[in-house]
């Protein structure tokens, strides 16, 4: 059995321990274990990374992605895209991809209008934005339509917000002793 891992759209705090944990797993259980490099791109030009226990071994300190990841964006006319991703697929049991909502609705899209055989996909959500989050529940409305969302939170939300708190303390220590104000944006759009 031959199991792959992939990181889809940008990058998140923790895909890569979930590529560290996903190799670790399929080893154990006697798969093959391959790693996609760059994302949906290196899905299309079957640039596949042969993955061992020791490759994975020193990964949780890094940021990023270990296997790379690259923005991907498809035309709503490219079958031909498409096509090629499932003919890719197909040499897999087993696919572990991590991404946010644009990535997932690219692979509905793949599995739903192509054969991709007999690969099963686990989808991880991994998204700084925390869009998996159905806004409805978080807006104390339970009963509301999910508008498609589910119920989860996304590797990288909690660490995202975490990050941030911990600058914007020490920034405020900062400004207490400077007397100067600072501007802090950060991204979340969606998150709680």
């Amino acid at each position: 059995m031959r199991c792959l891992l992939v990181t889809l759209g940008k990058d998140a705090p923790g895909v890569n321990a979930v590529i560290r944990s996903g190799t670790r797993l399929a080893l154990r259980q006697g798969m093959e274990v391959f790693g996609a490099r760059r994302g949906f791109q290196g899905i299309l030009d079957n640039k596949y990374l042969r993955m061992r226990e020791a490759d994975v071994g020193s990964v949780l300190g890094r940021g990023g992605s270990m296997l790379g990841s690259s923005d991907f964006r498809l035309l709503p006319s490219d079958r031909a895209t498409l096509g090629r991703m499932a003919l890719s697929l197909k040499q897999f049991d087993l696919v572990v991809a991590t991404g946010g909502l644009g990535s997932f609705a690219i692979l509905n899209k793949l599995y739903t209008e192509h054969d991709v055989g007999m690969a099963t996909t686990m989808f991880v959500p991994a998204s700084v934005e925390n869009e998996f989050i159905n806004s409805a529940a978080a807006a104390g409305k339970p009963d509301a339509p999910a508008a498609g969302l589910v119920h989860a939170e996304a590797v990288g939300a909690d660490t995202a917000a975490n990050t941030a708190i911990e600058a914007i303390d020490r920034l405020r220590e900062q400004s207490y002793l400077s007397r100067t104000v600072f501007l802090v944006e950060c991204a979340g759009l969606k998150s709680n």
